[in-house]
């Protein structure tokens, strides 16, 4: 995989659909709850962010389409296998990786993780991108509530933010955040000479015995580059497969 053809993807995604039909139910007055509310939010960040998904294997199968150029790949994630067998390719546009394709793919990920020891990677904290001040009840379906707040990721420009809006789903049965969706109001340039347009991601979460794990991350943009160039992308990241390697769940 080029690695600057994939950037758009990166820095949108290591930031994570279809939508929620809920049953409107009385909406109480809480202006009273609003604090009490925030709070909920902050602790289910915090458990989604303190979840050590370092200790569990998974399946991820991605997908790609970049202006109509489609690719797709399964892969598995180890984590108490050696750095270099981690992660393995399990299939690269349907069809079993080459011996060449698997060492490339292996390659990759080590030079991934090295900049990501290095600090140098896209992957943003749900404290960082939720401004957490802003958040303001919405609707209670009675198993989940729904909530408004403001974005904040730098990565996509100075005037992005204010182009963004966010809404998340709390599920207040296990007490955590199941799906953020992000969506733009207005034209914003991540980068010179960029137009933004279209751009949604939806981030959707699952809780395994207390462990907040992504399950589902999709992206979909479109504008153009340098005035000329169109941007259409679609991603989709589909988590499965969830083992627990470590010592034991919370």
């Amino acid at each position: 995989m080029d690695e600057e053809k994939y950037m758009p993807h990166k820095f949108a995604l290591a930031l994570i659909g279809i939508g929620f039909c809920f049953d409107i139910m009385a909406i109480e007055n809480i202006a009273g709850d609003a604090d009490q509310l925030k709070e909920k939010i902050r602790t289910a960040i915090a458990n989604f962010e303190q979840t050590p998904r370092e200790e569990w294997a998974y399946q991820v199968k991605r997908f790609e389409n970049e202006e109509g150029d489609v690719t797709s790949s399964t892969e598995r994630f180890t984590p108490n296998l050696s750095a270099t067998k981690q992660w393995q390719l399990l299939k690269i546009n349907g069809k079993k990786p080459t011996v060449r394709q698997h060492e490339k793919f292996v390659k990759d990920k080590q030079a991934q993780i090295k900049k990501e020891l290095n600090g140098a990677n896209y992957a943003m904290r749900l404290s960082s991108i939720i401004d957490e001040d802003s958040i303001e009840f919405l609707l209670d379906s009675g198993s989940h509530i729904k909530a408004s707040f403001n974005v904040n990721i730098s990565q996509l420009g100075l005037d992005a933010n204010d182009k963004l809006a966010g809404t998340l789903l709390y599920n207040k049965q296990l007490n955590f955040i199941e799906k953020i969706s992000i969506v733009n109001n207005g034209e914003f340039s991540p980068m010179l000479s960029s137009s933004i347009v279209e751009f949604t991601i939806v981030f959707n979460f699952i809780n395994i015995g207390g462990a907040i794990l992504p399950l589902q991350h999709t992206m979909n943009m479109k504008g153009r580059f340098a005035y000329f160039i169109e941007i259409d992308e679609v991603s989709n990241d589909t988590f499965s497969n969830f083992e627990y390697k470590g010592r034991s769940l919370r």
